[in-house]
């Protein structure tokens, strides 16, 4: 009984996400029918092929139910599938009258001349291959958010979690991508094969991390119509090997910029701190030299005043000027050495 009663809940969840999607779509229909210009015509055609890409995912999550024994009332399944498709034929004949008007009589000429089969099927592998190189894109984001939580991976458990399912994810994805390119190019699949997956794979592409739960099983329903011919055909190597190469030589490219990034900058931070140093070292020999001769001004005074004052013939001889007591002792000698000579 819980287990019936849950799915009666998702039933319900999803009844209500369609009522209000085809709510949303027919408001956007008719902006686009009363618009006068065409970029807003246009821009209200790519808000509508987001709803119908929406609804298109519902749909088929109600066909599962439909075809699904638990569950025992399916007319609000069926009405609510029918009601989706209407939106969906109505969009693919709006979308056709936008493309057959957008050709000029040029493009018209020049399209008949070339092999439509040929065309329909390069479109498509190029639309493939874009896909990947996005998912791609997006798996190279995750990784270095990975990455860059380093030791904080523990505090954050729940998201690295999260982040390790996205990748895993997008990688089922390429995977079945690859195959299908394979039968695609084997001819064992049309390009009019591809028109659901298409349009799932480029919502998935532009919403996948900002609904989580609703694409958790995507890299299986979305290739529900390919199960069996996938089942039988070759696994692809080239792409994948192509794709790993192009992804190690990308991540050894970044790597070795970190790595020169963080070189010039220790070889920049070494110069500054040395270019600090010697002016430090120059501000403190100035100082110095400034220090000693201020000294040296402030003793030559005191010096000079310890000496008296001598007379100009001694200074000029050098001598020192003889005591007082010297000179008494040669006054009698010069005296007594006048007084013989008068004699």
């Amino acid at each position: 009984m819980a287990a019936q009663r849950k799915l009666q809940q998702e039933i319900d969840k999803v009844l209500k996400k369609i009522k209000e999607g085809v709510d949303v779509f027919d408001n956007l229909w008719e902006q686009m029918q009363a618009s006068e210009y065409q970029n807003q015509r246009e821009k209200f055609e790519s808000e509508l092929k987001k709803e119908i890409k929406k609804l298109q995912r519902f749909r088929d999550q109600v066909k599962t139910w439909q075809a699904s024994s638990d569950v025992k009332d399916k007319k609000p399944l069926l009405e609510a599938r029918k009601s989706v498709e209407r939106e969906m034929e109505r969009f693919k004949a709006a979308e056709r009258e936008g493309k057959t008007k957008a050709f000029s009589k040029e493009g018209l000429i020049k399209a008949a001349s070339l092999d439509p089969k040929s065309k329909a099927r390069q479109e498509v592998r190029d639309w493939m291959n874009s896909t990947v190189d996005k998912l791609n894109s997006q798996i190279d984001e995750l990784e270095a958010e990975l990455e860059a939580s380093g030791s904080s991976r523990k505090k954050k458990s729940s998201r690295v979690q999260e982040v390790e399912q996205y990748i895993a994810r997008h990688k089922e994805h390429i995977q079945k991508l690859e195959s299908l390119l394979r039968l695609l190019d084997n001819e064992q699949l049309e390009p009019d094969d591809f028109e659901d997956i298409r349009d799932f794979l480029d919502d998935y592409i532009e919403r996948n991390q900002d609904d989580p739960e609703e694409f958790e099983d995507s890299a299986e329903y979305f290739y529900e119509e390919f199960a069996d011919i996938m089942e039988s055909a070759p696994q692809p190597t080239v792409l994948t090997a192509k794709k790993k190469d192009d992804k190690e030589d990308k991540k050894a490219k970044e790597k070795a910029e970190r790595e020169k990034a963080e070189k010039e900058k220790a070889e920049k931070e070494k110069e500054e701190r040395e270019r600090v140093a010697a002016a430090k070292a120059a501000l403190a020999a100035e100082k110095a030299a400034k220090t000693k001769a201020a000294m040296e001004r402030s003793s030559a005074p005191a010096d000079a005043g310890d000496k008296r004052a001598q007379p100009a013939s001694y200074a000029a001889t050098g001598r020192d000027q003889p005591s007082s007591d010297a000179s008494k002792d040669q006054g009698p000698r010069s005296h007594s050495s006048g007084g013989t000579t008068a004699a």
